[in-house]
């Protein structure tokens, strides 16, 4: 019975470590994946302002990765930005959207914020169709995808489609604005036909044809 006893014992020790061995590899693989950020995309458009941004402020510890859309402060205006690298010392080396590189700089976490909106202070440059950057299309046919809900999150840069009159054209989000409103640029238009726009108006994920 001694012997009996001694092998259940150890049967049931190595069964409790498999168990826990299982948990640390769940919690490892649970810890690879990266936490949910807005990334930048398209064209730069240089936005800065006075008024205070909103969003989150980040911590020691908040994860921030390359690409990821960011506000920064720099003297009394905060500045639209994107996260070049997190550095060692706690710092973080970010761009500002629409200057050139020689203006990126390392910065303290604590002149950064995460989800805020800060408006356009210039319009993107108007692109040349004819040159094979943006394309004009547009078509009364509904183009599917799915409405933009008030307060859902939109990026500078994101492709979208806007309706105006009884036609819906291939558009890119310039910034989406205090009052709720998205400003647009309409793909191979000038930068003049841009305008703000009701959220009614645009859909995501559709398809012009």
């Amino acid at each position: 019975m001694t012997r009996v006893a001694h092998s259940m014992r150890r049967s049931v020790a190595a069964a409790i470590l498999v168990v826990l061995a299982g948990g640390v590899g769940c919690k490892r693989r649970r810890e690879r994946n990266p936490p949910p950020v807005f990334m930048m995309a398209g064209p730069e458009v240089r936005a800065s302002q006075t008024q205070d941004p909103g969003g989150m402020p980040v911590g020691f510890d908040t994860p921030l990765i390359p690409g990821q859309a960011v506000q920064v402060k720099w003297g009394n205006r905060w500045y639209q930005s994107r996260v070049v690298a997190p550095l060692p010392d706690g710092t973080v080396r970010v761009h500002y959207l629409g200057w050139s590189n020689g203006s990126d700089e390392s910065v303290q976490r604590s002149r950064i914020r995460i989800g805020g909106v800060i408006v356009p202070t210039e319009a993107p440059t108007a692109v040349n169709p004819q040159v094979g950057g943006e394309t004009s299309r547009s078509s009364t046919q509904d183009p599917g995808g799915f409405p933009l809900a008030p307060g859902a999150m939109v990026l500078p840069g994101q492709p979208v489609q806007v309706r105006w009159n009884s036609s819906w054209y291939e558009a890119r989000v310039i910034a989406p604005l205090p009052d709720g409103t998205v400003r647009v640029h309409y793909l191979g238009w000038s930068s003049s036909s841009d305008e703000n726009v009701t959220r009614d108006r645009i859909r995501m994920g559709g398809q012009i044809r």
